[in-house]
């Protein structure tokens, strides 16, 4: 057990760069990337659009919600959100950050407006956070 657990650890830490400035670097292509790939196919049928957690606050819980367009490589799509929170975890560990460790609700649904995806908490639709 104990052999596991200390490889889960490895693994994580290997994503990291080595230096702090690397890692937001890293943070920050990879955060462009998942917002890019979101916003690839115009908005015009909410029915074709999901949305799913992305990053990690170092109390816990995602950093925000992000849409997608289910014409993506949704496999491929998720896989990048789930880099960028395991390198988000590692690295707010590594370099000891904070939080304000509020729960970010996950949205009710993504709606059409202008084209663009947009997130709806308690009936109001709001682009997704950066």
């Amino acid at each position: 057990m104990l052999l596991i657990g200390a490889g889960a650890c490895e693994k994580k830490e290997q994503i990291l760069t080595g230096t702090k400035e690397g890692d937001e670097e890293k943070l920050r292509e990879l955060r462009e990337k998942i917002d890019s790939l979101s916003l690839m196919y115009p908005c015009s049928d909410a029915a074709e659009w999901r949305f799913t957690a992305v990053g990690k606050k170092a109390c816990g819980g995602p950093t925000g919600y992000v849409p997608y367009s289910t014409r993506l490589d949704t496999a491929a799509f998720l896989k990048i959100v789930e880099t960028y929170t395991e390198l988000q975890d590692a690295y707010n560990r590594e370099y000891g950050v904070a939080s304000d460790c509020a729960y970010v609700t996950p949205p009710s649904e993504v709606v059409c407006e202008d084209g663009k995806p947009k997130l709806v908490w308690e009936g109001r639709a709001f682009e997704p956070l950066k």
